[in-house]
């Protein structure tokens, strides 16, 4: 029996601009998307349905529609002949895969270089803004992948903690005001271009002091070097879907075998 291949799904953030409910939008992909398309030379053939009411799931045979050589080389007698193959005709050899959770809104992609083709395939279909954010299963990873720091985002809760500690936010905003006791702060902090190697420290601190329960729902929101903009929600640690699957002679994946684990381990 062969050996199982691991495949490794990237979870990752989408957000569609200006829609009015995900689940319609998954509707209107299965029924009005394209089965065929094209983006960046390269030619994808589509299926997708959607699962449990919650997954949109999609499974994509492409190529490279412009690779084209003239001569084949006979791997068994060692020998050339001419490529009978058309030009326009495409032999779709690889495959990607990738689920769209309604719930949560994460997107589980089988090859991260895949981002920009689907972006643009739910962009076409769906005639709306999207973006496609990365989702960071650790702070040290987050920390290595952005260049500034731009927010940070979190919230107070009136608990034993932050009142006896007249140094709290909590407490000093209380005392400012001199209004009664809220039952919580959130509070926002824009930074103008802070490096984010220069506050690991402050973060660091702000990790501890929230696990030591001063603090909850702590976002940090940065920018990479690209200037794109990546965020960090210390109560979402999302870890990447890795499942085993077996690949036939030709080297491919069984669509239905890869959909039945990737589910059983997702649910």
């Amino acid at each position: 029996m062969k050996e199982g291949i691991n495949l490794k799904f990237k979870t990752l953030h989408m957000i569609i601009e200006s829609h009015n409910s995900i689940n319609d939008d998954m509707k209107k992909i299965t029924s009005f998307g394209k089965n065929k398309y094209e983006h960046n030379n390269e030619v994808f053939l589509i299926e997708k349905k959607i699962v449990d009411n919650r997954y949109l799931w999609m499974y994509c045979q492409y190529d490279n529609s412009k690779l084209y050589g003239e001569i084949v080389l006979d791997t068994e007698k060692e020998k050339q002949h001419k490529n009978t193959r058309k030009k326009n005709e495409i032999e779709l050899r690889k495959q990607l895969f990738m689920v769209l959770d309604a719930e949560s809104q994460l997107l589980y992609l089988s090859d991260i270089t895949k981002k920009g083709a689907i972006k643009a395939y739910f962009n076409d279909a769906l005639q709306a803004e999207i973006v496609i954010k990365n989702v960071y299963s650790s702070l040290d990873e987050f920390q290595k992948s952005v260049k500034l720091l731009k927010k940070l985002k979190f919230t107070q809760y009136w608990n034993i903690q932050n009142t006896l500690d007249d140094q709290s936010i909590f407490m000093q905003q209380a005392n400012a005001l001199g209004l009664d006791m809220p039952n919580k702060i959130t509070m926002q902090i824009e930074y103008p271009n802070t490096l984010i190697g220069n506050v690991k420290n402050g973060i660091q601190i702000l990790k501890q002091k929230r696990e030591q329960g001063y603090f909850n729902d702590i976002i940090l929101i940065g920018e990479d070097d690209s200037g794109i903009e990546q965020s960090f929600n210390f109560s979402s640690v999302i870890k990447n879907i890795e499942i085993t699957a077996i690949k036939n002679e030709d080297d491919r994946y069984d669509k239905e075998e890869v959909e039945r684990i990737f589910f059983e381990k997702i649910r």
